[in-house]
């Protein structure tokens, strides 16, 4: 235990060097979150260890004119700040650099927490707290709840979203600040969106994010709510155009990485009407297996059950996931067995649907159209803009490059240092080119004017990288084929 000034601030040793833990004020008794920085010596080693991010949780009624500061990244021990968020929830406020817990030797948050918003047709969530990034400005509220999506007699199909909400508008009945939605890739759900949805509503936006039925926490409490429909694309398509209308009552900007993007595109170009811009994370340009001779519709058979139930044994593990993560992340820590975003990840894994709902995904088929059908349907006036993670070796950016060549007038970009997932590798400056653009748009301005540099990603014109083979041959083959044309 150390004192700095009234503040109290408790350190934990590691090999690494000190972890922050808590700062206290004796004196609050509300508070709330900001940065600051201390130079300090680790005493066994007797090396100086300079600029570790310190999060003093101090009064509002003794510091409510200060500015907020940004809360930092990444700190000291390397924690990112979506598993900083998870690590405050618990009241523990750092993690060993190996992706290793701390003992949660900090002053719980419970009391601090703000409630979850119970939806007009969904159910209250009272055990999930609010991320601590809630408690760290209070212009942002955060509404977590289930809008019901489907329902026949008594039971019903309930969606789980989140929403960060600018609190100048949050206690507006008719909200008018801009609105984005982000949608998810395979096998996770709102909870990797939520520093994204954070800082965006910081910038002024209403920022959404919903669980695509049988992923994340949009399950039915019974197999019979949810018999005649499917997991299919087709179905996240038509689920998220009836959120988009029912629940958030106006037009956004539809943000999708992975299959999500996949699912944003698909509301673009067949429902233009609901969107006012479209970004693409890495989306995946294919989708829709049929891998079965059953077409995904449930009920589901049992020996469909079975193996839906055997494959999520096998791949549905703590080891087998952070193994999948590692491939496609640049930075490890979030790939980490020991990571609160494995963690998330798995939960899903035990509702008693998941192998119906896993074994309907791979069986269910494609889209009516194909993903480049789908570029050429888009509105010429819908502003598009592309955010690739360049280390992905899945949707590597050969394919981004190809939409580009495509649809000439979409502005593309990639970020070196993400991977399949660049939002939550790189949450600042996805959101930076994000919010810039959604304003771009919003104030009527094309997509031929829009350009940012400086923010460690690079705008593209659509042609291969000069040492990559594949890329260099892709373009080859597609100037062969517009030769012919």
């Amino acid at each position: 235990m150390a004192l700095l000034g009234a503040e109290q601030l408790l350190l934990h040793g590691s090999p690494q060097g000190f972890n922050i833990l808590s700062v206290r004020d004796s004196r609050c008794t509300t508070w709330r979150a900001v940065a600051s920085s201390v130079t300090f010596r680790d005493a066994r080693q007797r090396t100086p260890v300079s600029r570790i991010a310190v999060y003093r949780r101090v009064s509002v009624s003794l510091y409510s004119g200060l500015e907020q500061l940004p809360v930092p990244r990444v700190h000291k021990s390397g924690c990112s700040s979506n598993r900083l968020r998870r690590c405050c929830q618990t009241g523990c406020v750092a993690q060993h650099s190996d992706g290793s817990a701390l003992a949660n030797e900090a002053e719980p948050l419970r009391s601090a927490r703000t409630p979850t918003a119970q939806a007009s047709s969904g159910q209250d969530r009272p055990d999930e707290p609010a991320p601590l990034m809630s408690l760290s400005n209070p212009r942002v509220s955060r509404v977590e709840g289930n809008w019901t999506w489907k329902e026949v007699g008594d039971l019903s199909v309930p969606i789980h979203y989140v929403a960060y909400i600018p609190n100048d508008s949050a206690s507006s009945t008719e909200v008018s600040t801009p609105a984005v939605l982000f949608l998810h890739g395979f096998g996770v759900g709102t909870f990797q969106f939520e520093t994204c949805c954070r800082l965006l509503a910081e910038k002024g936006y209403s920022a959404w994010c919903i669980d695509f039925l049988g992923q994340g926490a949009s399950f039915p409490d019974c197999d019979e709510a949810w018999h005649g429909l499917d997991c299919s694309i087709e179905s996240w398509y038509q689920m998220t155009a009836d959120f988009i209308q029912d629940k958030i009552g106006r037009k956004v900007h539809l943000v999708g990485n992975s299959v999500g993007g996949y699912v944003a595109l698909l509301v673009a170009a067949k429902s233009p009407a609901l969107c006012a811009g479209l970004m693409l994370l890495n989306a995946t340009p294919f989708w829709g297996f049929n891998v079965t001779n059953w077409d995904g519709v449930f009920p589901a058979p049992e020996w469909i059950n079975w193996i839906g139930g055997r494959a999520l044994r096998v791949l549905g593990n703590r080891q087998s996931v952070s193994s999948i993560l590692d491939m496609v992340y640049v930075k490890k820590n979030l790939a980490s067995e020991n990571s609160g975003f494995v963690e998330d990840i798995l939960k899903p894994v035990q509702n008693p649907l998941a192998p119906a709902a896993f074994a309907s995904i791979f069986a269910s088929p494609r889209s009516s159209q194909s993903y480049s059908e789908l570029i050429d349907s888009l509105p010429e006036s819908m502003g598009v803009c592309l955010a690739y993670g360049k280390q992905d070796p899945w949707v590597v950016p050969l394919w981004g490059q190809r939409f580009k060549r495509q649809r000439p007038s979409t502005v593309y970009y990639e970020v070196d240092s993400a991977g399949h997932c660049p939002h939550h590798e790189e949450p600042e400056k996805i959101i930076e080119l994000l919010a810039e653009w959604a304003s771009h748009l919003d104030e009527g301005s094309g997509p031929e004017s829009f350009a940012l540099e400086g923010y460690g990603f690079w705008q593209k014109d659509g042609l291969p990288g000069s040492n990559n083979i594949f890329e260099q041959v892709d373009y080859g083959l597609w100037q062969r084929l517009r030769g012919k044309q």
